[in-house]
């Protein structure tokens, strides 16, 4: 049903300033550096992106399940966050990364959707593929109405 392997490609491109942006096939995603470590600010930082990639991908996964699954949603949110240190003489490491999947089923369908939610945080491909350097822990909220 999907394909074996896809292959993505993007080019960031510098602002002459303090960010850039990166040229993803018809889209253009700028980014910047944050204001304390001498940038302008004007644009996500590139840890901020990789979190909406991190929740893009399990909002992805929570969707194919539901599919798949006949869930019935309301509404699908995911938060995502993540720890950033100095480690010394290494520099700046990603330490921890948090993400927190709320749905909102409609009535009387909260298993499947709670279902949904746990089978994407265990395939979800980028959380999967990132989890052996850095941990990663998703907390599942199902909501009642």
């Amino acid at each position: 049903m999907y394909p074996k392997e896809m292959n993505y490609e993007v080019e960031a491109v510098w602002d002459g300033l303090t960010g850039g942006s990166v040229a993803v096939g018809e889209y253009t995603v700028s980014f910047d550096t944050p204001p304390e470590y001498g940038g302008t600010g004007s644009a996500p930082c590139p840890d901020q992106l990789f979190l909406s990639a991190i929740g893009g991908c399990l909002i992805d996964t929570f969707l194919s399940f539901k599919n798949r699954l006949g869930a019935e949603t309301r509404s699908l949110k995911v938060k995502t966050a993540c720890r950033v240190e100095m480690r010394n003489p290494d520099g700046y490491r990603l330490t921890r990364v948090s993400a927190v999947i709320r749905v909102t089923p409609e009535e009387g369908d909260e298993e499947r959707n709670r279902r949904c939610a746990e089978l994407a945080r265990d395939y979800c491909h980028i959380t999967r593929s990132i989890e052996s350097a850095v941990p990663v822990d998703v907390e599942i909220v199902v909501d009642a109405l």
